[in-house]
């Protein structure tokens, strides 16, 4: 399966899910979300390998977006009958800033591996 069609499906998927659990107005969220995510990364303007060395407080933030929109669907799946939307953003954004920090120190040591030597 080629990528952008990967990319396209997972999309649809994610706003499928928002919009199925809490209707328009997290539709709308989520798809800005997303559409922030994919416009950042496909449009080339950050420049993600030398921004994110310049930038490593805003490049956590970014890595906790990304988590976070990711995950808002998932933990509306599973939990979105028990719980309101504002919960299910809190607790992604919750597990986005764990795994972000779990993972954080791989693209450190990466960053640090693509200092030239001079």
């Amino acid at each position: 399966m080629p990528l952008w069609l990967t990319i396209l499906l997972s999309s649809l998927i994610i706003l499928a899910i928002a919009f199925s659990r809490y209707g328009l107005g997290w539709l709308l969220a989520e798809s800005t979300a997303l559409a922030a995510l994919w416009l950042s990364a496909l449009s080339g303007r950050m420049r993600p390998w030398t921004w994110s060395r310049r930038h490593f407080v805003w490049a956590f933030v970014y890595c906790v977006f990304v988590m976070t929109t990711f995950l808002f669907p998932l933990v509306a799946l599973f939990a979105g009958q028990l719980i309101s939307p504002w919960w299910c953003l809190t607790v992604s954004l919750g597990i986005g800033v764990l795994l972000a920090f779990v993972i954080w120190p791989a693209p450190l040591r990466y960053w640090q591996s693509q200092r030239p030597s001079n």
